[in-house]
């Protein structure tokens, strides 16, 4: 079973077990978040009111969701490297301060 059919079934077998409260949404906290009707491993880099933006890191996006679509990352899952991996082209800069 791959990594996102493993989150999948694990989330989706016991979706109130992971249930995250707002108070334990800190920033750096590994959370699972459904997008798109799939779950995705992803960590909080930014809270915004009673949002939180959520990294991706096995798929090197971000998404920003409600506080009630938080869960709690079972714990088999935090010890796995990202699987997205950041690059860059040489010369290259942004125009803006954000990198899309």
């Amino acid at each position: 079973m791959d990594l996102q059919a493993e989150i999948a079934w694990k989330m989706d077998r016991h979706p109130n077990k992971y249930t995250m409260w707002h108070r334990a949404a800190l920033v750096g906290a590994l959370v699972a978040v459904q997008d798109d009707q799939e779950w995705y491993r992803g960590e909080i880099p930014a809270l915004l009111g009673h949002s939180a933006i959520i990294t991706l890191g096995d798929w090197g996006r971000m998404v920003r969701k409600s506080m009630t679509h938080l869960h709690h990352l079972p714990d088999q899952f935090h010890q796995m490297p990202w699987q997205a991996i950041g690059v860059g082209l040489r010369g290259l800069k942004p125009l803006g301060s954000a990198i899309s």
